[in-house]
C-alpha cells in the first residue's frame, strides 16, 4: 500500500469535498444535490457523505473536507481529519469563528484575488475563542462557545 511505503515522510489524506463553491450557477455538490437533478435532497446527501467518510475511515485513511456550509460540520466533523476554508469564504467571520471550534487542523486558502494576508488573519482569528449562533445536538439554535483552534 502506498501509504505504508511513504508514512515516514508523507501523510496521505483522502480529499472528500462534498460541497462545491460557486461564483455562478452550477452543481453545488453531493450533499445538496446527490441525485444530480436539482432535487435538493440534502437529507440523503448528508447520509451518503457520512457513509462514504465512514467507509474511508474504516480503511484507515484519514479524510479532508472543505467546509462551506457552517451547519454541516455538526453532522460530519467526527469523521474528518483535516479541513479547508476556501478562497471564497476565508474572509467570512462566521467561517473563521466556526474554525475556532473544530476539532481538526484547518487550512485557510488565499482569496480568489491571491491575497494571502486574509488567510493569515483568518488563522489568527481561528486561534482565539469565540461565541456565535450555531445548531445544537437536538437541532435547536444555540450560542456556541469555542476555545480556539491551535491546530489551524
Amino acid at each position: 500500500m502506498l501509504a505504508a511505503s511513504v508514512q515516514k515522510n508523507i501523510l496521505i489524506i483522502m480529499r472528500t469535498y462534498f460541497e462545491k463553491p460557486r461564483t455562478n450557477l452550477g452543481w453545488t455538490g453531493l450533499i445538496s444535490d446527490p441525485h444530480l437533478d436539482g432535487s435538493c435532497d440534502i437529507h440523503y446527501g448528508l447520509q451518503v457523505a457520512r457513509q462514504l467518510l465512514n467507509d474511508i475511515n474504516q480503511l484507515g485513511v484519514p479524510t479532508a473536507i472543505e467546509w462551506l456550509d457552517t451547519i454541516i460540520p455538526q453532522y460530519l466533523a467526527d469523521l474528518v481529519s483535516w479541513a479547508a476554508i476556501g478562497a471564497r469564504t476565508a474572509e467570512s467571520q462566521i467561517h473563521r469563528h466556526m474554525a475556532s471550534g473544530l476539532s481538526m487542523p484547518v487550512g485557510f486558502k488565499n482569496t480568489t484575488s491571491g491575497n494571502v494576508d486574509s488567510a493569515i488573519d483568518a488563522m489568527k482569528v481561528a486561534r482565539a475563542s469565540h461565541r456565535f449562533l450555531s445548531v445544537g445536538g437536538e437541532g435547536q439554535a444555540v450560542i456556541a462557545e469555542t476555545l480556539g483552534n491551535a491546530d489551524e
